[in-house]
């Protein structure tokens, strides 16, 4: 059931259009309401859908039909209008006719008995089904209805609408009733097509996106790209021009309207697609998609390729030369397929159908006439192909198609609308020669689980392996030569698919799934290539595939819905990094409105790393300081969203970056893109633009490096027509020189403004209208495409050599060692041979052609084969009519052995990158099992992302031989040990065979545990080397940070303290500080340095002593010398995720003293002893600072001199860091300081210091020295004359 209340996420800005030039908006009602109507209400006017009448938007007022007909076609951007000549009760002359005339275009309405009755109150079970019609709803039964009590009230007419509407959850009923004969207003009308509708797009937008509910697009040449859709994507009736670039639905795309073309790229639907027009022929144009099962129930051209067709309604479908379409079930009568492309097979499964492209099989169901194939008649029952030409033979056919390549048939259904449970066109016998398999391809519902593979008798089901991730394609390693057919059934319904024209099959045996096993190879790799280390999402260095499976779509099944608009960089001076920029990247998730699954990966959110944009995904930034907001302002609602500040280590500069986001011990990776602040710009160079010639403009404030940045161009015509243009065909950035090019392809061929509107990697997109002066005249261009240039004018240049040219000569490749995992390569070579596009598996292909074979092995095993023996042996049991799978061919005697060994290989990786080098031992070796860290609760194990500092790493292994194995002859290795030999002593670590855990002892192992990421090294003989990757992370402490509550005097330090719990009396917090930042009065921000990094002659700086970080007393009147007085706010980042904490405190002017009279008063010798601190001046020499009371800086002012234990007098000194050991003091008269140092510190010594006055008695203090451990303290001991 979809969301109820579809939030929006992502569609911002430009997006976001509604239809009127000027958009109305709920104040310029005096009648708007604030109840619950409001935000659907709102939703409806912002989006063109209610108007209002003088000044009211009337919410309780009846909903009338001609209302609801007018909101109707707003929405879905309708113009077409039908004759209303049939229709009694509505003239040329009505408000409504126009409005009246598009809903019956639409379909949307239908009236009776010849009349629409404009001006009645519409009921609910009316405008239920008015959205049914429009939103192309059906339900399979009236089931959904049952729960309601009144469900006997609904029309028999409107009964499978308003259970469309009910099932899909847009109607949920009120105080437990449908009311179907009630009348609706306008608020719960806005409220149910608010339900139906979040979204509504009139214009493209070109950054990645995702939007929760479903989306209505109703502009002219909209374009789409990287957009996730969780819901419904229906382009509308008057959507033109529409473009999707992988895009993602998660529902239905619903296409109405379309004008001159749908284009889809890598797009895919998860619930189907449906062809719902009712302006006429639909173009569709699909590469590289997933679109389900297309619905058709209008007409439709097809080029491109599309996988399987059933059409519901009677239409025409042309398939265009070139256009392939797999497999396509008729249920509705008078149907013709036509057209110069390739259709694999037709199903009849309703009478008058006619087919006409060239090598199609048509079946016939039973029970059904009128079937043709060419100039063929299909029997019931039978198959017949289209001839190749027309007027060919029309003699009956065979049931099930007796060619190889996919002939098939169905049968359960009789004459009833019936899928396919395969796709004829892709289940086929796949030969690779060295090993043969039958792939079988599921349609949308079908697979393994629930259907049943039979090859020629034999139930072959529980042999089938995966192709593809979701397993819609699998496949089984035939066990005898040339398999005739395979059966697919499921409950009553059987498809069979002919495989050879093998009259007499032998019954195969059912055969094991393979044990795993490789192909060594040898031959050219790129340099590059091979030295380039390769990193996962979790950022672990790759080194075998992942997977052996690949996908169909191109797309992350376990995706996560996001989006992340562009981050500003900023160039700013106070921004208090090094770098001097601000901004902020933002990645937001589905988290209020999410599903459970959604809320649990926000929630188990642990780590945000920076990573490189490109296939390799190295770590650029490990410890990004970032926040994670759960209730984040988003478009009206709240989201959860991830904030990233600019100008941390490696992320200072534009460019397009990824975050790794680890969440519940998973790593997924979320493109970023960062752009300047200051916006591009292109200046015309030419002094006038004329059609036919290349037109260059200067760009302006795009600095960038090796790799030109512009990724995307589109031009608009005079006409408002927009074209993506293609990269060196049609335009070129040179330098700063960008040129657009019309000597092949004429862009340009009329009078009137153009407009260009660029897209940079790292820029904010940017726009340039000209002039074309010299040009053919609009009204006269329309001249048949071919005529306007002459044949031989139009010639170019090629442009130079192709990077393919070879010219280069041997010295970018070397030769290489390569492991080729067996199921990866007979999954890549299947996709490939059944053309499903998927651009990893082609490579990996064509990456073997072009190596030399050289041997074969089972994983884990010590004997080796040659691969041109295995080949060998292959062939020649072929040509004896048996199959030789590489199991039984190792059991043979004379298996070919081979004693060579590479020292090094590189195994392929799934997506055609290379893994880390390593010994052929290793892929030579048995796998490791699955060693998964966790932590114990009562005696449980449960899995985790990460250990806590003070506790045991504990690792879970259920395979009892391998921890066997390790424990008798294993070694352990932590963080690269292995390198110097260095090897965990026994003592620390256990492994428990009984509970198979294997546990590090924290305590013994000390420093060799790190902070941060381990890798601890497992290496077994006989077994693949371990390494596991795990995260120690710090146990934090609490931190509560203070400030004095009174104003500060300036010219005083500053003492921060930390009131939180600490071990030692040292606050863990301050001393892992990596960033101190302070903002002034004048809300500018400066990074603080400790002291003695900016100068040593000034206290500028901080220092930091058990729980107190003190802002140095020059710091406030040095940085902020106009006007120092105010508040300040200290913010202070630490390490390992402690995060921010600020604190806020005042500084104020220093109070004016009198002039001094003619004689000084006498000063009173201090009666309050001064608080004493051990400290480290800029020269390395340890003193104490003796600081006194504000009521006894006077006597301090005065100080004369020091003597220590009767014996020793001090000498003054300059500065602080003039002290030295012993007998050295400094005044810092305005602080009331006296900074003294003493001769030792390895023992406990209690010193009598006594300290004179000029102009008052001395004072004598009794000052104990600790030594290195605990605090100094003082007492005053007497005050002498």
């Amino acid at each position: 059931m979809r969301d109820k209340n579809p939030v929006i996420m992502g569609l911002i800005g430009a997006l976001l259009l509604s239809t009127p030039a000027v958009a109305a908006t709920a104040d310029d009602f005096t009648d708007f309401p604030s109840d619950w109507s409001a935000p659907a209400l709102s939703q409806a006017v912002e989006n063109g859908l209610l108007n209002g009448y003088d000044g009211k938007i009337n919410p309780t007022g009846l909903l009338t039909r001609a209302q609801m007909a007018t909101m109707v076609n707003r929405a879905f951007g309708a113009t077409a209008t039908a004759s209303l000549s049939g229709y009694e009760d509505v003239a040329p002359t009505d408000w409504y006719y126009e409005e009246l005339a598009k809903a019956v275009q639409m379909g949307t309405f239908q009236g009776d008995n010849g009349a629409l009755q404009p001006n009645q109150p519409i009921t609910r079970e009316q405008a239920f089904a008015v959205l049914a019609r429009a939103f192309v709803l059906e339900a399979e039964d009236t089931d959904a209805l049952n729960t309601f009590p009144d469900k006997g009230e609904v029309s028999s007419w409107a009964a499978n609408a308003v259970a469309a509407l009910v099932e899909n959850g847009y109607v949920t009923g009120s105080n437990g009733k449908l009311n179907p004969k009630s009348q609706i207003t306008r608020a719960e009308f806005a409220q149910v097509i608010s339900n139906l509708a979040g979204t509504y797009v009139d214009q493209s937008g070109p950054a990645a996106r995702m939007v929760a509910g479903n989306v209505i697009v109703r502009g002219d040449a909209v374009s789409l790209d990287h957009l996730t859709v969780h819901g419904d994507l229906i382009l509308a009736d008057g959507a033109a021009n529409v473009s999707l670039d992988n895009v993602r639905v998660t529902g239905r795309i619903v296409i109405r309207g379309g004008g001159e073309g749908v284009q889809l790229t890598g797009t895919s639907a998860g619930s189907g697609t449906v062809v719902a027009n009712p302006n006429g022929t639909t173009r569709l144009d699909a590469s590289a998609c997933d679109l389900g099962t297309v619905t058709v129930q209008s007409d439709l051209s097809i080029d491109g390729k599309v996988d399987r067709v059933l059409v519901s309604e009677s239409a025409h479908i042309t398939v265009e030369k070139g256009a392939a379409v797999d497999a396509i079930t008729v249920a509705a009568e008078n149907t013709r397929i036509t057209g110069n492309g390739k259709v694999s097979s037709v199903q009849a499964n309703a009478s008058q159908v006619t087919v006409s492209t060239q090598g199609t099989k048509v079946s016939a169901a039973d029970g059904v006439t009128g079937i043709k194939a060419g100039d063929k008649t299909v029997s019931p029952g039978k198959t017949e192909t289209v001839p190749s030409s027309s007027g060919g033979s029309g003699g009956g056919g065979s049931g099930g198609g007796s060619s190889s390549g996919g002939g098939s048939s169905s049968s359960g259904g009789g004459g009833t609308t019936q899928q396919d449970l395969v796709v004829a066109s892709q289940t086929k016998l796949v030969d690779l020669g060295w090993s043969q398999f039958v792939a079988v391809r599921f349609t949308d519902g079908n697979n393994l689980e629930n259907c049943t593979v039979t090859v020629d008798g034999t139930d072959v089901t529980s042999a089938c392996t995966p192709v593809t991730d979701d397993g819609s394609l699998v496949k089984w390693e035939i066990t005898a030569l040339n398999p005739a057919k395979v059966v697919i059934s499921k409950g009553s319904q059987r498809q069979t698919v002919a495989l050879t024209d093998n009259a007499n099959p032998t019954a195969p045996a059912v055969g094991e799934k393979a044990e795993t096993y490789y192909f060594l190879t040898n031959g050219p790799v790129y340099v590059w290539d091979y030295h380039l280390t390769n990193y996962d999402a979790a950022g672990q260095v790759r080194v075998k595939p992942g997977k052996t499976t690949f996908s169909l779509t191109n797309q992350d099944a376990g995706a996560i819905a996001y989006y992340s608009p562009d981050a500003i960089l900023k160039k700013d001076d106070s921004a208090g990094n090094i770098y001097n920029v601000s901004g902020a990247v933002e990645l937001m998730f589905n988290y209020a409105n999410g599903t459970e699954a959604e809320k649990a990966w926000v929630d188990g959110i642990t780590n945000v790393a920076l990573v490189a944009a490109d296939e390799r995904n190295n770590t650029l930034n490990e410890n990004l300081d970032y926040t994670l907001d759960k209730a984040y302002p988003h478009n009206g609602g709240t989201v959860a969203c991830i904030q990233v500040p600019l100008g941390q280590s490696n992320f200072f500069s534009n460019g397009r970056y990824q975050l790794r986001v680890t969440s519940q011990g998973e790593s997924k990776l979320f493109p970023i893109h960062v752009v300047n602040e200051t916006v591009p710009s292109m200046t015309l160079t030419e002094s006038s633009v004329e059609s036919g010639k290349n037109v260059h403009f200067q760009v302006q404030d795009m600095t960038y490096g090796i790799t030109m940045p512009i990724y995307r161009v589109d031009l608009t015509d005079p006409a408002g027509k927009t074209t993506t243009l293609t990269k060196l065909d049609d335009w070129y950035l040179i330098g700063d020189t960008f040129v657009l090019y019309n000597d092949k392809t004429n862009h340009i061929p009329t009078k009137g403004t153009y407009q260009l509107t660029v897209y940079a990697d790292g820029f904010q997109s940017f726009s340039k209208k000209f002039e074309v002066t010299k040009g053919t005249d609009p009204a006269s261009a329309n001249l048949p495409k071919g005529l306007a240039i002459d044949a031989l004018s139009g010639s170019t240049s090629s442009g130079g050599a192709t990077s393919g040219s070879g010219s280069e000569g041997g010295s970018n490749t070397m030769n290489a060692n390569l492991v080729f995992q067996a199921d990866l390569l007979i999954n890549a070579e299947i996709m490939t041979e059944l053309g499903t596009g998927n651009a990893s598996a082609q490579a990996i292909v064509e990456r073997w052609d072009s190596m030399t074979h050289d041997a074969v092995y089972l994983e884990g095993a010590a004997q080796v084969y040659t691969a041109s023996g295995y080949f060998n042996a292959v062939n020649t049991a072929r040509s004896s009519g048996t199959y030789l799978s590489f199991a039984e061919y190792i059991q043979e005697d004379d298996a070919v052995t081979t004693p060579n060994r590479p020292y090094a290989v590189k195994q392929v990786l799934e997506d055609n990158l290379l893994g880390e080098a390593t010994s052929f031992s290793e892929t030579a070796s048995k796998p490791v099992p699955d060693l998964i860290l966790v932590q114990e609760e009562g005696g449980r194990y449960t899995a985790v992302s990460q250990v806590t500092e003070g506790t045991d790493p504990i690792f879970l292994c259920q395979d009892e031989a391998y921890l066997t194995a390790l424990a008798e002859q294993g070694k352990l290795y932590l963080n690269d040990a292995t390198y110097s030999g260095a090897e965990l002593d026994e003592a620390d670590y256990a492994i428990d065979q009984d509970a198979g855990t294997i546990t590090l002892d924290q305590e013994k192992l000390g420093n060799k545990l790190a902070l941060g990421a381990n890798t601890l090294t497992l290496s077994v003989e006989g077994y693949q080397t371990a390494k596991l990757t795990f995260s120690y992370q710090k146990a934090l402490e609490e931190v509560s940070l203070n400030a004095p509550a009174e104003p500060i005097v300036l010219g005083e330090a500053v003492v921060i303290t930390c009131n939180g719990h600490h071990e030692d009396s040292v606050c863990d917090f301050l001393n892992n500080l990596t960033s101190v930042q302070l903002t002034g009065p004048d809300n500018t921000t400066k990074e603080i340095f400790k002291h003695g990094v900016e100068s040593v002659h000034k206290d500028t700086g901080y220092t930091i002593a058990g729980t107190t970080l003190t802002l140095g007393k020059d710091l406030f009147e040095d940085k902020w010398s106009d006007a120092p007085a105010g508040t300040y706010t200290l913010t202070l980042s630490a390490a390992y995720g402690y995060g921010k904490q600020t604190v806020t405190f005042m500084m104020k002017e220093k109070e004016e003293k009198p002039e001094p009279g003619p004689e000084e008063p006498s000063i009173s010798v201090p009666t309050t002893a001064p608080r004493i601190e051990k400290k480290t001046n800029y020269s390395g020499n340890t003193y104490y600072e003796l600081k006194f009371d504000e009521a006894d800086r006077a006597w301090v002012s005065k100080v004369s001199g020091i003597v220590r234990d009767s014996n020793v007098t001090y000498s003054q000194k300059g500065s602080l860091d003039d002290i030295k050991f012993g007998n050295t003091y400094y005044l810092d008269e305005k602080a009331g300081i006296v900074a003294i140092s003493f001769p030792s510190e390895l023992w406990e010594t209690t010193y009598t210091v006594v300290i004179s006055s000029a102009q008052s008695v001395a004072l004598t203090l009794e000052v104990n020295i600790p030594g290195f451990s605990g605090s100094p303290s003082v007492a005053i001991k007497t005050a002498d004359s």
